[in-house]
């Protein structure tokens, strides 16, 4: 069973651990690739932090991963959001995610959005960029814990 556990650290004078867990949000590593032919060769990749989004029914991928994999949509598909009804473009991926997790994940119809903006609120002590959003249809194969007081979280896969 693979387990990611994060605990954020506050410093004096600082946000506490929760409340920077509020701000941030709980993110984990990941690294993007396009769909692989053979599961046993991995290609060249995207790596970055991945937002755990319970409020997400999919999975949602940064346009700048789009463009530096080369991907082209799968198809596209209405979708409704609280600013209403868009038509989204579609895109599989491979999404890996390193220890302690190991998980390696076919993602099927993820979306393409422009995440720039989340990248305001991660620390720099994590060290990287928002370039994929972790929705409902991965997290149902997995078990996710969010302790807020505590600003913690955990996420663990089943087997």
């Amino acid at each position: 069973m693979g387990r990611c556990e994060h605990a954020y650290r506050g410093q004096p004078d600082e946000v506490t651990p929760a409340a920077q867990l509020q701000i941030a949000g709980p993110l984990i590593r990941v690294i993007i690739e396009r769909p692989r032919p053979n599961p046993e060769q991995p290609g060249p990749g995207v790596p970055g932090l991945a937002l755990i989004d319970t409020g997400a029914d999919r999975g949602v991928i940064d346009s700048t991963v789009v463009t530096a994999l080369g991907l082209d949509p799968v198809r596209t598909e209405g979708a409704h959001g609280v600013g209403g009804r868009v038509e989204l473009e579609i895109y599989n991926v491979h999404l890996s995610f390193p220890a302690p997790l190991l998980l390696e994940v076919d993602a099927k119809s993820q979306s393409k959005h422009d995440l720039e903006s989340l990248n305001a609120r991660v620390p720099p002590e994590l060290g990287g960029k928002v370039v994929a959003i972790i929705g409902r249809d991965l997290l149902q194969h997995l078990v996710f814990f969010y302790n807020g007081p505590n600003g913690m979280f955990a996420l663990q896969t089943t087997r």
